[in-house]
């Protein structure tokens, strides 16, 4: 089977619970269409890492992931602790540096990302610059889709359905289920507000089954 979620940002004991709800397994794909980071939870490193080890898993960058490569190449420049600075402590013009990182609820990322080995931070690191997507095509029962993370990365779709992210569905107009898939003609929005406090959503498109956590 074929799964599409997006936007866990961070909940990692809900993303563990969406894969057995789903009773995924090494047969099935699951796309997750960005901003697995930051927000709600702590636990986007982990997400991250567990992706990393699962073949089967694709993941869809981001805006989220992609301020967090910027901010995790940044720190990589700087040596964090050492014997002067023993806590750590950020310097000021990284602090600002990376400001929008922060103000997308970025510091349990980064909390996580500074307790990381260097090897480990560099793994990361490579994993979001050479294995991941901006969107992906695909093809299943016959029916064409495209992914993405936000509708404005793609411009150019015809004959498919748009799977997006991004905008969680209690933020959408005229939508009479907040927080649940909305499937608007052939785009379907499938952030369920789990970064808001709302659940984790994801749909199987062979069959249109949804699922749901909180």
């Amino acid at each position: 089977m074929t799964f599409v979620c997006a936007d866990i940002h961070g909940c990692y004991n809900q993303y563990l619970k969406l894969l057995a709800e789903m009773d995924f397994n090494d047969s099935d794909e699951l796309y997750i269409i960005g901003d697995v980071l930051d927000r709600e939870g702590n636990g986007g490193i982990d997400i991250l890492q567990d992706i990393m080890m699962t073949p089967n898993i694709r993941l869809i960058l981001g805006n989220h992931e992609e301020v967090a490569l910027e901010g995790m190449e940044l720190l990589m420049e700087t040596k964090i602790k050492n014997s002067s600075n023993p806590d750590g402590i950020l310097p000021e013009y990284i602090i600002i540096m990376l400001t929008e990182w922060i103000n997308l609820g970025g510091y349990p990322t980064i909390d996580a990302f500074r307790e990381l080995s260097r090897s480990e931070q560099n793994r990361i690191i490579r994993f979001l610059s050479n294995r991941c997507m901006t969107y992906a095509e695909i093809t299943v029962n016959g029916t064409d889709y495209v992914l993405c993370h936000d509708e404005n990365y793609y411009d150019d779709v015809y004959d498919a359905v748009l799977i997006t992210g991004h905008l969680p569905t209690r933020f959408i107009d005229d939508n009479p289920k907040p927080d649940y898939i909305w499937r608007d003609g052939d785009h379907w929005h499938i952030d369920c507000g789990c970064g808001y406090g709302g659940r984790l959503g994801a749909v199987c498109l062979e069959t249109g089954e949804e699922f749901y956590v909180e």
